[in-house]
């Protein structure tokens, strides 16, 4: 008994990702390195050819421009990168690019009295299937030739188990995670848990459905007391987990119909192996997504409150017949911090910081939980899966620059001597079979509220101490709040695809 107890008690701590950065001199990266020694040719040029005073002007006005993107603030941004951030996002506001109208208030006649999808979603297509176990499921199509597979999953919760199944489980994520580097095609995937005000319709339609034929009326009420009691505190959390492939990797045809048909063919028979799989390592009961339940996600993200006629809906016993050009926002408008579609309006973050150091499996605990100040969230972790043949070369370049930076360096600090320690670390544990992924991550928050704008900004300081509870660092997606919302939802929008404005998206 004791050793059981002492078993359950383990607890393990996890640590090892870093940001690779660029060869360079100290603290220079390379293209700032490049420059300085174009800066010093051109002052000898300039010396021999105009004297040693103008050299002398011309290298000091080099050098204090130079240091000004040497001046980083927290989120690693220095002022030329937020004043391309703001100049990008001011051309799209004189162009209108800001503000979008569908159905009969749209401008452009080609699109007909559709309601498409906007921004980066606009070229974005929905198909549905059946896999080999004659599951329906829906596919998205992107314009770059991926495609991506929905799945809803109920994972297990951290109090319906014990600390050693914790620890096998979050074991058991990072293999599946690795073992997306091994498949064909995959180039993305991510992770999306929403929390949201939960209708109370369907738990007064589930209960109504299991009244026994004898039960009392005055049980019965009681029942539905109880129902109707819960109906302003209750919350619903949904989770998706989103797999995207590449058609051109899965077949060689020379038209892109031909290489999306092989594809769906492809993914019809993996499909099954693809859910299981994702089930044993820790994702609990996984259900393929079908079309509507894409398009039910995808408008309700744009209109939080057509969620109460879907559920008005499934509670007679109808079916909303909704395409998916119906599933966009009927207008919407990004300003620089704020993003209002339909009855909403939205303020996204992204992640500009890791946590730092060794964190337990709870870390982002505090940022997924519910929040009775948050009336809508929507956490999104994006992995990028590294290919097994370009991981070897990636990590051994990473731990030469960090040598390199280290050797470089009069006064190697703390830091640059922990980050050649953790360089070399992950050569070793890539050569002993561990896989190399990229991730990142993306905070939404909606509000619906008559003056939403007023609540999100009461809201950003919750938000945000939720964000630094669970050691991340987070950023407003500043001039691209459209975008940043779009790769938010669990629709396979890969920021490596998209030419957005910020650092986050490089």
């Amino acid at each position: 008994m004791s050793s059981t107890s002492q078993q359950e008690q383990v607890v393990r701590y996890y640590s090892g990702w870093r940001v690779p950065k660029s060869f360079g001199i100290g603290r220079l990266s390379t293209a700032q390195t490049a420059a300085v020694f174009a800066v010093g040719a051109g002052a000898v040029i300039i010396e021999m050819a105009a004297g040693l005073v103008w050299a002398f002007f011309m290298v000091a006005l080099c050098a204090a421009l130079g240091a000004v993107s040497l001046i980083r603030d927290q989120h690693g941004t220095n002022f030329y990168d937020r004043r391309r951030e703001m100049s990008a996002f001011r051309r799209a506001r004189r162009r209108g690019a800001n503000v979008y109208r569908s159905g009969p208030l749209g401008v452009d006649g080609r699109l007909g009295r559709a309601f498409r999808l906007p921004g980066i979603l606009a070229s974005a297509g929905l198909t549905e299937h059946t896999d080999a176990l004659e599951r329906p499921f829906a596919l998205v199509s992107h314009q770059d030739g991926r495609v991506t597979l929905v799945m809803e999953v109920s994972p297990y919760g951290r109090n319906q188990t014990h600390q050693e199944h914790i620890n096998s489980l979050v074991g058991l994520w990072g293999a599946w995670l690795a073992g997306l580097s091994r498949q064909l095609g995959v180039t993305d995937a991510s992770v999306t848990v929403e929390t949201s005000p939960d209708t109370g319709r369907r738990l007064r339609r589930e209960m109504a459905d299991d009244v026994s034929a004898d039960s009392t009326p005055l049980a019965e009420r009681i029942v539905m007391d109880v129902v109707d009691s819960t109906r302003e505190s209750a919350v619903q959390v949904r989770t998706w987990v989103t797999v995207s492939f590449d058609t051109r990797q899965i077949s060689q045809a020379s038209t892109r119909r031909a290489r999306h048909a092989q594809a769906v063919r492809e993914l019809a028979s993996k499909a099954p192996a693809i859910t299981q799989t994702l089930a044993a390592h820790g994702g609990g009961a996984v259900h393929l997504a079908r079309a509507e339940e894409v398009i039910r996600m995808a408008r309700v993200a744009y209109d939080p409150r057509s969620e109460i006629l879907f559920e008005e809906a499934a509670a007679q016993g109808l079916a909303v017949d909704l395409g998916w050009h119906e599933a966009g926002p009927v207008s919407h408008e990004a300003v620089r911090d704020a993003y209002h579609h339909d009855s909403a309006t939205s303020k996204v973050w992204l992640m500009s910081q890791a946590p730092a150091g060794r964190v337990r499996d709870t870390v982002l605990e505090r940022i997924l939980e519910p929040s009775p100040d948050v009336e809508r969230k929507r956490f999104t972790m994006l992995y990028r899966p590294m290919p097994a043949s370009k991981a070897p070369g990636v990590v051994e370049r990473d731990a030469d620059q960090a040598d390199n930076r280290l050797a470089t360096s009069k006064r190697p600090s703390a830091r640059l001597r922990r980050e050649a320690s953790q360089a070399q670390k992950a050569t070793e544990e890539e050569a002993s079979g561990a896989a190399l992924v990229d991730f990142g991550a993306v905070l939404t928050v909606t509000s619906t509220q008559a003056d939403s704008a007023r609540a999100l900004e009461s809201t950003a300081a919750i938000v945000e101490s939720m964000a630094a509870s669970s050691h991340l660092l987070v950023r407003p997606a500043y001039g691209a709040q459209e975008s940043a919302f779009a790769l938010g939802l669990p629709l396979g929008v890969s920021p490596s695809r998209q030419s957005l404005v910020g650092r986050w998206a490089r």
